[in-house]
């Protein structure tokens, strides 16, 4: 099937995440079908859209990660503040 839409699979665990656009863990007949003839053709195509989703979860985990630390560094500006007003 995937050879006959000129479809170089060789990670079907990537593949089938990029097809999960909703992240259900569960792929419906459109996602599937609409994913196929979006990955259609070269690798390329499904190398890029992997980047991308890549690069997606990645700006996710800095964006919480930059949130913890600026509340961190809150705290710590508090605890200061406080020190510095008992002497």
């Amino acid at each position: 099937f995937f050879e006959a839409l000129d479809l170089n699979v060789s990670d079907m665990w990537t593949f089938f995440r990029l097809l999960d656009k909703d992240g259900g863990h569960i792929i419906e007949i459109e996602e599937f079908l609409e994913g196929c003839l979006r990955y259609k053709g070269s690798a390329k195509a499904l190398d890029l859209a992997k980047l991308m989703m890549d690069h997606k979860w990645m700006q996710t985990k800095q964006l919480k990660f930059m949130a913890f630390v600026e509340n961190e560094l809150m705290k710590v500006r508090r605890d200061v503040k406080a020190t510095a007003s008992f002497k």
